[in-house]
């Protein structure tokens, strides 16, 4: 398992933590600070800046092996892996001789917006004329589910993915899951979910939440920024308890990981 996390810093420079362990809770090594501005996901236009984009398919490539770019024409395709509207994905890949590797995208959105298209689509082309197959995935918000409900949708899109693997040309052994925000606390959750490499070969989390709890504890209001105090307020609706007692358990079980918790009511 190989575990990569960026995060965001109050200047909105970027600090990229590299975690490469057969454990993904262990710290290997720390990298560069790209310069201000450098990664930009929901940006129309370009989906990624040359830097992050160099340093991504590096990983990729220590995840997978070699990457190259794809001449043939881009395919793709809209799925269900559910049965509820927003447990959907969108895969980009191009046809190919031998299987090839996988990326999954995992929106933000404060567990209560955000979508698989708009940048994240360009996003998804992009990645996809490296070769790569790609899965842009939608999930359930909040309001729709409590928590473990969110993970699970994540863990339910990979487990499709790997089961029609052929029709994407996929090898469902190298697969790489990616994250914004929530999305990287999702990412995070799931992709670390049972023994070492099961569910994939590696997570990346771009500003994830990795404490929801601490989200909740470092917002009070009249202090904080309108964002950080909306993730409080969704971390809260999320685990459908205040951070009471019980509250906090829950809470705090969104941030571990290879965990199991118990079920919340829904």
């Amino acid at each position: 398992m190989k575990w990569w996390s960026f995060h965001t810093l109050p200047s909105k420079s970027m600090r990229v933590t590299v975690r490469l362990a057969p454990d993904p809770s262990r710290l290997v090594r720390s990298l560069c600070r790209p310069r201000k501005n450098s990664w930009d996901l929901t940006a129309r236009g370009p989906p990624m800046k040359r830097t992050a984009a160099a340093f991504l398919i590096a990983i990729t490539m220590m995840a997978t092996g070699t990457v190259a770019v794809h001449a043939a024409e881009l395919q793709q395709g809209t799925f269900a892996y559910g049965t509820h509207q927003r447990q959907a994905l969108d895969a980009y890949w191009h046809e190919s001789a031998t299987p090839q590797a996988g990326l999954i995208l995992v929106h933000g959105g404060s567990w209560n917006g955000g979508s698989r298209g708009g940048g994240w689509a360009d996003t998804a082309r992009w990645y996809a004329d490296q070769k790569l197959a790609v899965f842009s995935i939608d999930h359930r918000f909040n309001s729709d589910v409590a928590w473990l409900g969110p993970r699970d949708d994540i863990l339910a899109a990979i487990k499709w993915i790997k089961t029609e693997a052929a029709r994407f040309d996929l090898d469902p052994g190298k697969l790489v899951i990616m994250g914004s925000q929530a999305g990287g606390q999702l990412a995070t959750a799931a992709g670390t979910y049972g023994a070492g490499a099961s569910t994939v070969r590696g997570v990346i989390g771009l500003s994830a939440i990795a404490s929801p709890y601490r989200s909740w504890g470092g917002a009070p209001y009249g202090t904080s920024p309108a964002l950080r105090r909306k993730i409080r307020d969704n971390a809260v609706i999320l685990s459908r308890c205040p951070p009471g007692t019980n509250g906090r358990a829950v809470l705090e079980s969104l941030g571990r990981l290879r965990h199991q918790v118990p079920r919340v009511r829904r």
